[in-house]
């Protein structure tokens, strides 16, 4: 595994200036133009801003983090989704379980 993880604070990634650059709906819009999705699997889901958006829109989400805290959040915000730690190269789940699969201020931090 990594060193490198988001180890900072989980308010500031719900900071609402930092949020609002994200563009989430227009991101979510983007991805699920052309496809029918029911189900999500959110990659370094952080604190579950993206899986408890596409909830938003009806998906069934699950994600995974490295990091526990975060995994606590994600969970807080998104209680009906399914949240595992682990790291991005080793996914908890079968191959083909999700409609669709979401990387989002990750993919640095992986190796």
């Amino acid at each position: 595994m990594s060193d490198k993880r988001y180890n900072d604070k989980i308010k500031k990634l719900r900071d609402p200036e930092r949020i609002a650059r994200y563009e989430i709906d227009k991101m979510t819009d983007l991805c699920l133009e052309g496809i029918r999705a029911e189900t999500m699997l959110d990659v370094g889901t952080g604190s579950g801003l993206f899986a408890e958006a596409f909830f938003k829109l009806g998906l069934k989400v699950a994600g995974a983090d490295v990091n526990p805290e975060m995994i606590d959040a994600a969970r807080t915000h998104v209680p009906a989704g399914r949240f595992d730690v682990a790291p991005a190269e080793k996914m908890p789940f079968d191959d083909n379980a999700f409609d669709l699969v979401f990387m989002a201020c990750v993919f640095h931090e992986v190796d």
